[in-house]
């Protein structure tokens, strides 16, 4: 009986309130879908609603698999998906439900299993009898069945399809291969001894392989084209046992990474140079040598496995971008290993994933034109010389050494900074390119690129090290003293170069140097970067008088500041808050500034500068087609739950004109989401048609079509067709009509709301209706619903070629529709 829950459930009054609190919370339709309303299969599994897609796909309920083209389709979802891909019973029933939209494109579903390297899927469709269906499908379709009549045929027909299997099998081991699904291409192996066949012919499968996937990278990205190839070459090898390749494969055209070796790591270097030589036979050798010679190096032959085995590299560098080491680093070993690669480097045509367009990128000169500039250039040479100089004057107590030129800097044209970027390890060479670089400044004013110290100066600031602009200021110093200047001067520091420094020991290096008393804080805001959060916070930190003094030295703020610079400001509110009203930052329309372009594109960043608002300060949530991203509706449902008192008080505004008699109404999506729009919408004057402006009309009918509710829908509409607008022509209520049903189908069709444009095709016209718009969203996303209203409302013939998603088209073509 002391159990304080009995005790409140006990009691009429605590027990009858907590009643009312559940009633009224579940009266808002805030970011709460009914059950009938979940269809994505997408947003149960990035909501975690696991069980709820079980449960539907067991009911045989009609579900949405698939996204806009772009995105992976939910079908990849669930097969990637930790606990679904491994639930036998919910794969049956996702595969015999769901048959007539599967089914023909059976050899698309096996293909994504093994994309994903779903074992578990795949060992229902070819180890057992629940998924008969799809093996069969997946044989007839990769070798059609030939129908016979005489008994003698009709025997032969199990061995038959057994072959045609194996053939099948044959296949799909390759293509697991190639997409490094391991697990699958074991399984296949084991099961059904692929590589123990009679007939499997070890170079053709060698041939094959190859070739199947110098034809499917385009579609990857640089990296994981490295992963796969040399992924795939050592499981032939290592796992499977197969002897290397003998025969050469022409067709490879002698390459095999379509890669800019400069942008990978020296472990992938090394692992793809290891898998270069283990398949070395494929290669024509000659044309290997002739072509190096001709375009790389005189005298080049390629490394052996011997060679690599004895290169050892610590495990920072084996992480380390290529173009980050200097020549000399590993003896020499690094520039082998990129010259050893370049030959099996070429073009290729890239292929935009968003559109038809294709590049054709040669891999193979951009590296051949970035091993000249790193390790034949005489700046390079000098690198090397300057080491083995150094090792020299050890041994012989010698402290000459070569010296760099001022033809060997400006090789670079137009940047003083490359060689950094090239050789940042190399501090010895820095300090001498420094020095060289100083003195020609000073010596030749006038120098064939016009370059300055400051210039110099405002370069090295951006590679953040102290020692190196330290450096830089001595060598100005000497460099003046030798040419006996009467008067030494320093360099000129700008406050640009300062507000960009991006570490307190360079910034406190830099200030300390300049006259100024204090710095212009609009300076410090406006050319804040992705650092200078820590170097406005140390300013304030351990420079506080100039701070409050470069605060109230700002004349006018009307700057262009970053979303850095508010960030720092709303971090620091009241340091500010004298000044508020000069960078509010919800008085920023986007038509007017860009300066609010980045608050609606992120949740998070919405919310902070929210609740870093003073409480007396009002802020807004308006809707605008160029400035609202994927976030804008987790924005609103944040504050539909959050801010309620906001809202109602006036001090959220979901307008942009503060001074209309409507700016601080709550939008009609907040009215929907708690159950008040019939009754608000019926009370309205005839003047409310002029001011629906977009932020509280157009997201209302965004989530409407999101829902699919026809109720609202009807409603709305019904509204807008019965106002009389004064002073405007009749067809005014038509145009607002006309424009609010575009947005609608827009988001019924993205979410698949079929029930809805069914319904809206019952009252629209098809001009009003956009049929062009719905045939287009059920090509690109695949739903069967949407080509069937095209089909039965518009008559409408599909173009097979057209159509974006193979499952989709696949289904029509079974249909004939």
């Amino acid at each position: 009986m002391n159990d304080p829950i009995i005790k409140v459930f006990k009691n009429k009054y605590l027990f009858n309130k907590i009643l009312q609190l559940i009633k009224d919370e579940n009266k808002s339709k805030h970011n709460r879908y009914s059950y009938q309303d979940i269809i994505s299969v997408e947003w149960m599994i990035q909501n975690k609603y696991i069980s709820l897609l079980k449960s539907k796909v067991k009911k045989s309920e009609y579900l949405f698999f698939f996204k806009q083209i772009g995105n992976p389709s939910a079908l990849e979802l669930i097969f990637k998906h930790n606990e679904l891909n491994n639930d036998l019973d919910f794969l049956v029933e996702l595969f015999n439900n769901y048959k007539d939209y599967f089914l023909p494109s059976s050899n698309e579903c096996i293909e994504l299993l093994i994309k994903c390297d779903c074992l578990a899927g795949f060992k229902l469709i070819f180890q057992t009898n629940l998924l008969k269906d799809y093996k069969e499908s997946l044989v007839n379709e990769n070798d059609k069945i030939i129908t016979t009549t005489t008994i003698a045929d009709q025997q032969k027909q199990p061995e038959q399809q057994e072959k045609k299997q194996i053939k099948l099998l044959y296949k799909l081991f390759k293509l697991s291969i190639n997409n490094n699904s391991f697990k699958i291409s074991k399984f296949i192996n084991d099961q059904y001894n692929i590589t123990s066949q009679n007939d499997f012919n070890s170079d053709n499968f060698w041939k094959e392989i190859l070739i199947e996937y110098k034809e499917q990278i385009s579609d990857t990205i640089e990296q994981t084209r490295i992963l796969l190839i040399n992924s795939s070459v050592d499981f032939i090898l290592n796992e499977l046992k197969l002897s290397p390749p003998i025969k050469e494969i022409p067709e490879l055209l002698n390459w095999l990474y379509a890669i800019e070796i400069k942008d990978i790591n020296l472990r992938q270097l090394l692992h793809s140079n290891y898998t270069i030589l283990k398949i070395k036979n494929v290669f024509n050798q000659s044309e290997i040598e002739k072509k190096s010679k001709i375009n790389i190096v005189s005298n080049f032959s390629l490394l052996s496995l011997k060679d690599l085995d004895q290169m050892i590299f610590n495990e920072r560098d084996l992480e380390t971008s290529i173009k980050l080491f200097n020549s000399n680093e590993y003896d020499g070993s690094i520039r082998k290993l990129f010259l050893n690669l370049i030959p099996f480097t070429e073009e290729m045509n890239e292929i935009s994933f968003f559109s038809s367009l294709s590049l054709r990128v040669n891999f193979y000169k951009e590296n051949i034109s970035f091993y000249f500039k790193k390790y034949q250039s005489k700046f390079s040479q000098f690198s090397n010389d300057h080491h083995h100089n150094n090792d020299n004057n050890n041994n012989n107590n010698n402290n000459q050494s070569k010296a760099l030129l001022i033809e060997d800097v400006f090789i670079w044209q137009d940047s003083l900074s490359l060689p950094f970027r090239n050789f940042k390890y190399d501090k010895l060479l820095q300090f001498q390119y420094i020095s060289v670089v100083v003195k020609e400044i000073i010596n030749n004013p006038s120098n064939p690129k016009n370059f300055t110290t400051e210039q110099f100066l405002n370069e090295l600031i951006g590679f953040d090290e102290l020692d190196l602009i330290e450096f830089m200021f001595e060598q100005y110093q000497q460099q003046q003293q030798e040419k006996q200047e009467k008067q030494l001067k320093s360099i000129d520091i700008s406050l640009i170069s300062l507000c960009k420094s991006k570490s307190i020991k360079v910034f406190d290096y830099l200030y300390n140097k300049l006259s100024l008393p204090t710095i212009p804080f609009n300076y410090l805001l406006i050319y804040s970067t992705k650092f200078n959060l820590i170097i406005l916070n140390h300013y304030k930190k351990s420079y506080s008088k100039q701070f409050e003094q470069s605060i109230k030295s700002i004349v006018s703020w009307q700057i262009n500041l970053t979303e850095m610079a508010f960030t720092f400001i709303y971090s620091n509110i009241n340091d500010f808050i004298d000044y508020y009203d000069s960078f509010d930052i919800w008085s920023f329309r986007v038509s007017d500034s860009n300066q609010s372009f980045f608050l609606y594109r992120s949740f998070d960043t919405y919310k902070f500068f929210v609740e870093s608002t003073p409480s007396n300060k009002s802020y807004r949530c308006y809707y605008d087609s160029q400035s609202v991203g994927s976030d804008y509706f987790q924005i609103l449902h944040w504050l539909m739950n959050t801010k309620k008192s906001d809202i109602e008080s006036g001090r959220c505004s979901f307008s942009i004109d503060n001074d209309s008699q409507f700016s601080k109404e709550p939008p009609l999506l907040y009215h929907y989401f708690h159950g008040t729009l019939e009754s608000k919408l019926s009370i309205v004057s005839t003047c409310f048609l002029q001011n629906l402006t977009h932020s509280k009309l157009i997201p209302l009918v965004m989530e409407i079509g999101k829902r699919g509710d026809i109720q609202s829908f009807q409603f709305i509409f019904d509204k807008i067709d019965s106002f009389i607008v004064e002073g405007k022509p009749s067809s005014f209520p038509l145009v607002i009509r006309n424009t609010l049903t575009k947005i609608l189908i827009k988001y019924a069709c993205q979410n698949d709301r079929f029930q809805l444009l069914s319904y809206c095709s019952k009252i629209f016209t098809p001009k009003q209706l956009s049929k062009e718009f719905i045939q287009s969203e059920s090509q690109r996303n695949g739903s069967i619903q949407l080509a069937k209203i095209l089909k039965h409302s518009f008559n409408y013939t599909y173009n097979y070629e057209t159509i974006e998603n193979v499952f989709l088209l696949n289904y029509l073509k079974k249909n004939k529709i």
